[in-house]
């Protein structure tokens, strides 16, 4: 099993255990990708953080175009 920072991904590099997740896991993870995080990359993710530990799950209606 791959890991970054300690934490266990899947095969396409996904974190296995949500509670592992971390700013730097984050950080390294968009580094891999060539991604600089911004400051607006930062207000969504930590939205996303935000709404998960309110609801549990991430609604699909977040993610439509």
């Amino acid at each position: 099993m791959a890991e970054i920072l300690g934490a266990e991904v899947d095969e396409e590099g996904y974190l296995l255990k949500i509670s592992d997740w971390s700013r730097e896991i984050a950080i390294t993870m968009s580094e891999e990708d060539g991604i600089e995080l911004s400051p607006e990359h930062w207000e969504v993710i930590n939205f996303l953080q935000e709404y998960y530990k309110e609801h549990n799950h991430f609604s699909s209606l977040l993610f439509h175009t």
